[in-house]
């Protein structure tokens, strides 16, 4: 009985130390785009030159400036997208934590680590069960491994924990 707690335990603390490195990554990473996209230079401010005057050279002066407002645009979409991630990998870390407390928490016969270890591998095999009907048949075996190990971890916690 031990054995099958202390097993619980252990993947509680590798997924959240796993999640935890993920997040962390991510953060490092959207921070390094973020900083990359505020050393672009400013958009051309200068007026458009005449088309008459200055002829071809003119006309693709000012394609070239529309197609840099374009692109400032897409980078300020990007950058919003930046702050969603990062908002995101923030989420990830804090769930990372309370992975690896929940499992430090069963180890030691926490009755919170117990409640809130039910409730996130109930959620794993819900969604898990839902990524397994909407997959092709081919690769829905796959799905079936964290179903597995929620209902596993299930039996551990309520039938086995006490």
């Amino acid at each position: 009985m031990i054995r099958h707690l202390l097993i619980v335990a252990t993947s509680f603390r590798l997924a959240g130390l796993l999640l935890g490195i993920a997040s962390i990554v991510t953060l490092v990473d959207v921070a390094d785009t973020w900083f990359g996209l505020r050393k672009l230079p400013p958009p051309d401010a200068s007026p458009a030159l005449d088309i008459k005057t200055y002829g071809l050279v003119g006309l693709l002066h000012n394609a070239a400036r529309g197609l840099g407002y374009g692109l400032h645009a897409l980078g300020a979409l990007l950058t919003i997208l930046l702050v969603v991630m990062a908002v995101a990998a923030v989420f990830g870390l804090l769930a990372a934590l309370l992975l690896y407390l929940t499992g430090s928490g069963i180890s030691h016969h926490a009755t919170w680590a117990r409640i809130v270890g039910i409730m996130t591998t109930a959620l794993v095999a819900v969604a898990s069960a839902t990524v397994m009907a909407v997959m092709r048949r081919d690769y829905a075996i796959f799905a079936t491994l964290p179903i597995g190990a929620s209902l596993y971890a299930l039996w551990v916690l309520i039938w086995r924990f006490v």
